[in-house]
């Protein structure tokens, strides 16, 4: 790289995040982005990284601070006959294994998360949809 930086690495963000969903959820099936997925007839959850906004903070400097504003969105589905209440459970336990955590992986940077919020969905095609969504910021040296 020019001046001998790391990139800002959004595989690594990807990762990071990817890690401590599969090393702390194992209730149900997860499916990741636009990776194949064999949908179970149960319950399942599906993560997306929404990344919004990334901007310097400093100014001036050799070596600059970037933030990178993101989402991460989980989609809690299972059969809509059985209704949402297991699935808000499921959001609950989501919510948690990132809230107020503070992770990174390979040269990602520090990923910062918020406060997750829980949406109930109409159902659709059989299924009920509960969407976990949490806000994260992520710092990186340039």
């Amino acid at each position: 790289m020019a001046g001998g930086h790391e990139p800002l690495s959004y595989a690594d963000e990807e990762r990071a995040i990817h890690e401590r969903l599969t090393t702390n959820w194992t209730t149900t099936p997860i499916k990741y982005g636009d990776v194949p997925f064999q949908q179970p007839a149960t319950e399942w959850i599906a993560v997306w990284i929404q990344n919004i906004e990334a901007r310097q903070i400093d100014l001036g400097v050799t070596n600059p601070l970037v933030r990178h504003d993101g989402q991460i969105v989980m989609q809690v589905f299972g059969p809509a006959s059985s209704g949402v209440r297991v699935l808000k459970q499921y959001a609950d336990t989501l919510g948690a294994i990132f809230a107020g955590q503070q992770f990174s992986a390979g040269s990602s940077g520090t990923i910062r998360c918020r406060r997750a919020t829980v949406r109930t969905l109409d159902a659709k095609n059989g299924w009920a949809q509960v969407n976990v969504e949490i806000p994260f910021s992520r710092d990186k040296h340039l």
